[in-house]
């Protein structure tokens, strides 16, 4: 697995690609490549101002998202879902530094149908 940069975090299984795009322009996220169908668990960086980060899991090619869902609440702010493949990420007034939280993301793909737990790093500015 090697990681990805930017604004987007691309997700590539069998040359198709599914992204989880940040809403903000202050939000930017890196992190490893997943794998749905195989159920696995990869890491991410955050890096984001006091106004906190949207997360979304957007369908492209044949990987198909259909659902997500919050498994770890960071203990710095809150992580609202604010779609069927949204979040919202919000720092507690005043906090800055690293905040950690968990979603699973589920869906198909060319390889087969899985869920992966994505685990996330926010460095708040």
């Amino acid at each position: 697995m090697r990681p990805s940069s930017g604004l987007l975090f691309c997700v590539a299984i069998g040359g198709m690609l599914g992204v989880a795009a940040p809403a903000f322009a202050t939000c930017s996220v890196n992190g490893d490549l997943f794998y749905m169908h195989k159920n696995d668990e990869s890491q991410h960086v955050i890096k984001t101002d006091h106004n906190g980060c949207d997360l979304s899991f957007t369908t492209a090619g044949k990987i198909q998202f259909d659902r997500a869902e919050i498994v770890d609440q960071p203990k710095n702010g809150e992580l609202s879902k604010i779609g069927v493949l949204e979040f919202r990420y919000v720092p507690s007034r005043r906090f800055r530094g690293a905040d950690a939280f968990a979603v699973r993301v589920c869906g198909t793909t060319p390889l087969g149908a899985g869920c992966s737990v994505l685990h996330y790093t926010a460095n708040v500015r």
